[in-house]
């Protein structure tokens, strides 16, 4: 892995034991309306001309490994990415995205507002085509639950009844990558967590080229 040295020696009450590193997948996932989704709904729902989150279709994909050592020390991993063009459609894409996360089960997927849109088109797709969540997107069945996917936009929201995720996690405010990882508070003074939380997350401009 490449390494790289940062001032977060912020503590982390829920860092995990052993080595205490803390090991983040980070997924994006890109998506757009299907037509023919579209018209289904409308034909057996002619009143709403809206359109619903499950006529969206996931067109490409991404994921970047980064692991945060208790020293600060981020050492970045592998960058992988896949297409609906080059992957064989939408089920190429979803296929290899959860292939890749059940060999990451040790690791924290984390998204950018993934709770409300990445991970239920990922989820329809699954049903779709008869595809296994990856532990990640499960629900979890045991006690005392590990979460196992932060959504990063949710995490900074924290109490607030509202969240401008578009304009913040830069130098105007946004939690600490502990607190963020932890789901406290905190106060939002530092900008910690702007080289991990920006939108559309950095790792998209290599995985994407």
């Amino acid at each position: 892995m490449n390494t790289i040295n940062m001032n977060t020696k912020t503590p982390d009450a829920r860092a995990p034991k052993g080595n205490g590193t803390l090991r983040y997948t980070f997924v994006d996932t890109e998506s757009l309306w299907d037509p023919g989704l579209v018209h289904a709904h409308r034909a057996i729902h002619p009143a709403c001309q809206t359109n619903r989150i499950a006529s969206r279709v996931i067109t490409a994909a991404a994921l970047f490994d980064v692991d945060i050592k208790p020293d600060g020390t981020l050492e970045f991993g592998e960058v992988k990415s896949w297409n609906a063009r080059a992957h064989g459609g939408s089920y190429g894409v979803v296929k290899a995205l959860f292939d890749n996360l059940a060999a990451r089960e040790n690791r924290v997927v984390v998204t950018w507002g993934g709770l409300a849109t990445d991970q239920q088109v990922l989820i329809l797709s699954a049903m779709e085509n008869g595809l296994a969540l990856p532990p990640h997107f499960r629900e979890a069945d045991t006690l005392p639950r590990k979460r196992l996917h932060l959504d990063l936009a949710l995490a900074m929201k924290s109490s607030s009844p509202t969240y401008h995720r578009h304009h913040r996690g830069g130098a105007d405010g946004g939690l600490t990558p502990w607190q963020a990882a932890s789901g406290t508070s905190g106060q939002r003074r530092g900008s910690g967590v702007a080289p991990l939380a920006h939108r559309g997350f950095l790792f998209w401009a290599v995985a994407g080229a």
